[in-house]
Protein backbone atom coordinates (compact mmCIF):
# COMPACT_ATOMS: atom_id res chain seq x y z
CA UNK A 1 0.00 0.00 0.00
CA UNK A 2 3.02 2.42 0.90
CA UNK A 3 4.52 1.57 -2.67
CA UNK A 4 0.92 2.37 -4.24
CA UNK A 5 0.80 5.82 -2.50
CA UNK A 6 4.32 6.61 -3.26
CA UNK A 7 4.12 5.82 -7.17
CA UNK A 8 0.28 7.82 -7.49
CA UNK A 9 1.85 10.81 -5.13
CA UNK A 10 5.12 10.86 -7.51
CA UNK A 11 2.60 10.99 -10.25
CA UNK A 12 0.29 13.42 -8.98
CA UNK A 13 4.33 16.15 -8.57
CA UNK A 14 4.87 14.98 -12.17
CA UNK A 15 1.82 16.37 -13.17
CA UNK A 16 1.73 19.14 -11.10
CA UNK A 17 5.47 20.02 -12.37
CA UNK A 18 4.25 19.74 -15.94
CA UNK A 19 1.56 22.00 -15.28
CA UNK A 20 3.78 24.48 -13.49
CA UNK A 21 6.27 24.57 -16.43
CA UNK A 22 3.79 24.46 -18.87
CA UNK A 23 2.05 27.65 -17.68
CA UNK A 24 5.46 29.72 -17.18
CA UNK A 25 6.32 28.50 -21.37
CA UNK A 26 2.25 30.38 -21.73
CA UNK A 27 3.03 33.12 -20.10
CA UNK A 28 6.16 33.92 -21.77
CA UNK A 29 4.50 32.92 -25.42
CA UNK A 30 1.54 35.35 -24.80
CA UNK A 31 4.00 38.03 -24.32
CA UNK A 32 6.03 36.95 -27.10
CA UNK A 33 3.45 36.89 -29.35
CA UNK A 34 1.85 40.22 -27.94
CA UNK A 35 4.82 42.12 -28.70
CA UNK A 36 5.26 40.76 -32.52
CA UNK A 37 1.38 41.49 -32.75
CA UNK A 38 2.29 45.02 -31.88
CA UNK A 39 5.36 45.55 -34.34
CA UNK A 40 3.54 43.59 -36.77
CA UNK A 41 -0.41 44.58 -37.00
CA UNK A 42 -0.82 47.87 -38.93
CA UNK A 43 -4.42 50.08 -37.99
CA UNK A 44 -5.25 51.96 -40.62
CA UNK A 45 -7.25 55.17 -40.97
CA UNK A 46 -10.54 52.87 -41.95
CA UNK A 47 -10.19 51.35 -38.70
CA UNK A 48 -9.04 47.94 -40.68
CA UNK A 49 -5.96 46.46 -39.17
CA UNK A 50 -3.46 44.65 -42.02
CA UNK A 51 -0.52 42.51 -41.23
CA UNK A 52 2.76 44.74 -42.14
CA UNK A 53 6.20 43.32 -42.90
CA UNK A 54 8.36 45.40 -40.77
CA UNK A 55 10.70 48.62 -40.68
CA UNK A 56 13.81 46.39 -42.45
CA UNK A 57 11.77 45.15 -45.48
CA UNK A 58 10.66 48.31 -46.82
CA UNK A 59 10.01 48.28 -50.62
CA UNK A 60 12.59 50.72 -52.80
CA UNK A 61 9.54 53.54 -52.99
CA UNK A 62 8.88 53.43 -49.05
CA UNK A 63 12.44 54.07 -48.79
CA UNK A 64 12.35 56.50 -50.72
CA UNK A 65 9.56 58.29 -49.26
CA UNK A 66 10.90 57.76 -45.84
CA UNK A 67 14.54 59.76 -47.24
CA UNK A 68 12.43 62.83 -48.63
CA UNK A 69 10.12 62.86 -45.62
CA UNK A 70 12.71 63.41 -42.55
CA UNK A 71 10.28 62.93 -39.31
CA UNK A 72 7.85 61.10 -41.17
CA UNK A 73 6.49 57.50 -40.22
CA UNK A 74 5.86 54.78 -42.37
CA UNK A 75 2.24 54.69 -41.47
CA UNK A 76 1.68 58.09 -42.84
CA UNK A 77 2.85 56.82 -46.23
CA UNK A 78 -0.56 54.24 -46.33
CA UNK A 79 -3.29 57.18 -47.82
CA UNK A 80 -0.83 58.29 -50.23
CA UNK A 81 -0.97 54.40 -51.61
CA UNK A 82 -4.65 54.19 -50.87
CA UNK A 83 -3.88 51.93 -47.78
CA UNK A 84 -2.13 49.09 -50.17
CA UNK A 85 0.28 47.29 -47.67
CA UNK A 86 1.91 45.67 -50.52
CA UNK A 87 3.57 49.17 -51.60
CA UNK A 88 5.48 49.52 -48.59
CA UNK A 89 6.25 46.26 -48.06
CA UNK A 90 7.32 43.11 -49.91
CA UNK A 91 4.75 40.68 -49.86
CA UNK A 92 7.11 37.81 -49.13
CA UNK A 93 8.00 39.76 -45.66
CA UNK A 94 3.86 40.04 -44.61
CA UNK A 95 3.78 36.54 -45.61
CA UNK A 96 6.58 35.63 -43.04
CA UNK A 97 5.12 38.22 -40.48
CA UNK A 98 1.80 36.23 -41.02
CA UNK A 99 3.31 32.94 -40.41
CA UNK A 100 5.35 34.30 -37.45
CA UNK A 101 2.09 35.98 -35.10
CA UNK A 102 0.73 31.90 -36.70
CA UNK A 103 2.48 30.20 -35.04
CA UNK A 104 3.16 32.61 -31.91
CA UNK A 105 -0.17 32.30 -31.47
CA UNK A 106 -0.30 27.73 -31.93
CA UNK A 107 2.83 28.02 -29.64
CA UNK A 108 0.93 30.00 -26.80
CA UNK A 109 -1.91 27.88 -26.82
CA UNK A 110 -0.30 24.38 -27.42
CA UNK A 111 1.45 25.67 -24.15
CA UNK A 112 -1.87 26.47 -22.35
CA UNK A 113 -3.38 23.03 -23.41
CA UNK A 114 -0.38 21.39 -21.59
CA UNK A 115 -0.46 23.52 -18.23
CA UNK A 116 -4.90 22.38 -18.35
CA UNK A 117 -3.66 19.12 -18.73
CA UNK A 118 -0.99 18.80 -16.05
CA UNK A 119 -3.72 20.22 -13.50
CA UNK A 120 -6.21 18.07 -14.67
CA UNK A 121 -3.74 15.02 -14.37
CA UNK A 122 -2.65 16.53 -11.53
CA UNK A 123 -5.96 16.52 -9.58
CA UNK A 124 -7.37 13.08 -10.63
CA UNK A 125 -3.77 11.51 -9.76
CA UNK A 126 -4.89 11.42 -5.67
CA UNK A 127 -2.87 10.66 -2.56
CA UNK A 128 -4.41 7.47 -2.46
CA UNK A 129 -7.04 6.90 -0.62
CA UNK A 130 -7.28 5.27 3.34
CA UNK A 131 -9.00 1.77 3.74
CA UNK A 132 -7.53 0.66 0.38
CA UNK A 133 -6.18 -2.42 -0.29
Amino acid sequence: MAKKWAAETSRKFLWFGVAIVASIVSIMNFFDYYTEYQTSILTLNTGERVVIGGVDNLTPYAREWLKEQPGRMVKDLMPNIKNDPEAIWSSESIAVAEKTLLWKYFLMFLASGFAIAGAVEANRSGGGEEGEG
